[in-house]
Parts: structure tokens; sequence; C-alpha cells
């Protein structure tokens, strides 16, 4: 069925999933994409969508697996690491998310985001002072994102330094 497709054709079915995933159909963003994935195994977008699609549906350990298929095709893709550490993050694998999170920033070091999700890794395994390090960074990457203002509030409210978690709540909102 798709054995003639071109890459140009693939590249508009690969938008087409990421707007199916985008509107909350999962299933059949993930039946879609198992399908052309018989096809295009070596496809390292199409692997993100499932792993992304499993990660949604709950199902880490395939997510999981889907994400590291993409990084043995393309390993220098900063957003499947970010993605693989949310995956391990879900599952409970804390040190391996932080792996992920700290190659993501390797590869893209202004990668705010991927500075949140360790800061809150590190939040949970109760090293605050990392975790504030961490949210900082994310905060001066992207100053204008509540999320690293609300958590850096949280870990500083956890320390006792009320102040300083009011003035970063005040940030947040």
């Amino acid at each position: 069925m798709f054995d003639f497709i071109s890459k140009e054709d693939l590249d508009k079915k690969i938008y087409r999933l990421c707007d199916l995933f985008n509107q909350g159909l999962i299933i059949e963003t993930l039946a879609q994409t198992e399908k052309l994935l018989q096809t295009f195994p070596r496809s390292a977008a199409l692997h993100v969508i499932a792993g992304d699609a499993n990660t949604k549906l709950k199902r880490y350990e395939t997510g999981i697996k889907n994400y590291k298929m993409a990084l043995e095709i393309k390993p220098d893709f900063a957003v499947t690491h970010f993605n693989l550490g949310n995956a391990l993050y879900e599952k409970g694998e804390l040190e391996e998310a932080l792996k992920s999170y700290v190659e993501a920033i390797r590869l893209k070091p202004d990668y705010a985001v991927s500075y949140l999700n360790m800061g809150n890794v590190l939040k949970e395994k109760g090293e605050l002072e990392a975790a504030i390090k961490n949210y900082s960074e994310a905060i001066r990457l992207k100053p204008k994102y509540a999320v690293s203002y609300l958590n850096m509030g949280n870990v500083l409210k956890e320390k006792g330094e009320l102040e300083a978690a009011i003035k970063n709540y005040s940030e947040a909102i």
C-alpha cells in the first residue's frame, strides 16, 4: 500500500499523525503509525510518534522501546532524549530519566524544559539544591515559563524559604 510513497508524501503523513495526536486521537495515531512503520521501519519520526502515543496511553515500556529505536536511527535528536526521559520519569526510573535529560541538554544546551524536568526528578529524589539549580537555569533560558517559577517556589517552600517561595509564586502568576 505504501511501497511507492515519496519522502514528501511520508512527511505529509507524519504531519497528519502529529495533528491527530494533538487532537487527542491517540489510538488512531498509534494505529496509523504502526501501519506506516511496517513499511518504514527506519523512520525515526514514526518511532517517536509511536513512543509519544504509547507514553500517553501509559504504556511506558513500549514507549521507551519506541524512543530507543528512534535514537538508534537518529541518536542526536534532543527531543527524543527528552521524551524518553519523560517516559522513564513516568515509569519511576529516575536515574535513567536524568541521563536522558542530561543528553537532551548536551545536544541542545538551551533546552529549558529539559532543565525544568531535571529539576522535577531531582526534587523527587530529595536533591533540593540541585533541583533549584536546574529550575534557575530553566528560568534563565525561558523567563516567561510560569511552571519553572511554580516548581521553584515549591522547592523553596519545602526548604522553609518562604519569602523566596512567595516571590517565585508571584512570578508564576
